[in-house]
């Protein structure tokens, strides 16, 4: 379901939930569901801001399932941006044993961190997460 809002306070504020393709197996219906609902949020949020400005870009993790719209929202350097990391991808998934290693993994590592480093903050849930982000993770020496 998608929403757009418009409080009081003028904050407007476009919620985008992930499509979800069934009957296509696991591993398919998940990279179906971030491409498609990728493409989808990116194109909603363009019909629903165009040309007009926003202050602030908040995602959550893993960044991989909304790439298009990312890689959009966070262009230019006149915004704010926030990435609330809720999970490690691809570390919990290839621990669940949705992401198999070798070259997808490596990949997936490639473009998970590449994505996070668009955004000024990243959000972890305690200090031993924030921690493991810095451990694993290739960011941009003035992200906080």
């Amino acid at each position: 379901a998608t929403s757009c809002s418009e409080e009081s306070s003028g904050l407007r504020v476009l919620r985008i939930s992930p499509l979800s393709p069934r009957g296509l197996g696991r591993a398919a219906g998940l990279m179906l569901r971030w491409t498609l609902s990728s493409w989808r949020a990116r194109r909603l949020a363009e019909q629903h801001f165009g040309k007009h400005s926003y202050d602030l870009v908040y995602a959550t993790s893993p960044a991989v399932a909304l790439w298009a719209l990312i890689l959009w929202a966070t262009r230019g350097a006149a915004r704010r941006s926030y990435l609330y990391v809720v999970d490690f991808f691809p570390f919990h998934q290839r621990a669940i044993g949705l992401v198999p290693g070798g070259p997808l993994l490596s990949f997936a590592r490639w473009a998970e961190a590449a994505l996070m480093r668009r955004f000024d903050v990243i959000g972890c849930m305690s200090e031993r997460n924030v921690e493991y982000l810095r451990r694993h993770y290739r960011l941009r020496p003035e992200q906080r």
